[in-house]
């Protein structure tokens, strides 16, 4: 049906946006006559990251197994709704999706461990480049992550095969961008997939001439965080008809939080949970005390009347 209401979600230009152009109706219990499908890789991956999740929702409590799903594979459907309206409320949603701060960090330890224990640089980009591909996948395809895996990978794979070549953030940014939606042209009136884009560019843009005029690590954050409000800002406006003017000051405080401790602990407690069978108490503890008073804090802040 076509929408009423004029700004109301339009479910029928949502469906077409991502390229659904019908819905069929089956009845007379169409399931009984399934059949299995043979699995391929692009499955076996998809099977993987839901196993992964219901990994995490049967072993860890609640507020722990959806701030892991989140971080890990890009799921936030066992998020509460009113974290998750807080989360938004605040302007810091974009934390629980996996975006290019969060892909980055990972490389990067992924790197540093594979350089530490012995690997060569030259091994490990030939690994990274191997798992990247999958990595999108594992982690939902969302546009954010495939922006920050395609980034990454030219840079990669042009540092590796190519060194005399030169790969300018913008032109890396810009070229992703041609390949995404030479794939997917639709993409481009995707919300999540503008805003990527949007801050990413202006970033980058007031990389060489705005930031470097910062040098200390604090007013440095709050000059990023700014230059990516006003770029997100008629996005938003358009989309959701709101704007946070506490997302600076929120993103200040937990952007550090989520790099530094959530992402890298969450990945490591996965992990000693998978290898051990059994994560320490004192692990599981500390993240519940960590997790519930982050949220205690965003609701607080989510209620400013501003």
């Amino acid at each position: 049906p076509v929408a009423k209401n004029h700004n109301a979600f339009n479910y029928r230009k949502y469906l077409t946006n991502k390229q659904v152009y019908k819905i069929v109706e089956l009845s007379n219990h169409p399931l009984s006559h399934c059949s299995l499908i043979k699995s391929s890789p692009l499955t076996m991956i998809k099977e993987l990251r839901f196993n992964g999740i219901g990994y995490l929702e049967k072993n860890f409590p609640p507020e722990i197994a959806a701030l892991s799903a989140a971080l890990i594979f890009g799921d936030r459907s066992m998020f509460d709704p009113e974290i998750l309206i807080n989360y938004q409320k605040t302007g810091i949603v974009h934390l629980l999706a996996i975006s290019g701060l969060h892909v980055s960090l990972l490389i990067g330890m992924v790197f540093y461990l594979g350089i530490r224990i012995g690997l060569t640089r030259q091994f490990m980009m030939n690994f990274l480049l191997a798992i990247l591909p999958i990595y999108a996948i594992l982690t939902g395809a969302s546009p954010s992550v495939i922006r920050s895996v395609l980034v990454i990978f030219l840079v990669l794979f042009i540092l590796r095969w190519k060194k005399q070549l030169k790969l300018s953030p913008i032109d890396a940014i810009s070229l992703t961008l041609i390949i995404y939606v030479f794939f997917t042209p639709l993409i481009i009136l995707d919300a999540g997939f503008q805003l990527s884009f949007s801050v990413s560019f202006a970033i980058i843009l007031s990389s060489s001439s705005i930031l470097p005029r910062y040098q200390q690590t604090i007013s440095a954050m709050v000059v990023t965080s700014i230059i990516a409000q006003l770029a997100a800002l008629p996005i938003l406006l358009y989309h959701f008809f709101e704007i946070s003017f506490i997302s600076i000051a929120a993103n200040l405080l937990y952007i550090p939080l989520f790099s530094f401790v959530f992402l890298p602990g969450l990945y490591l407690l996965f992990f000693i949970q998978i290898i051990f069978k059994d994560a320490p108490s004192f692990l599981i503890n500390l993240f519940m005390k960590t997790i519930t008073l982050a949220n205690s804090l965003i609701e607080q802040l989510a209620d400013l009347s501003f």
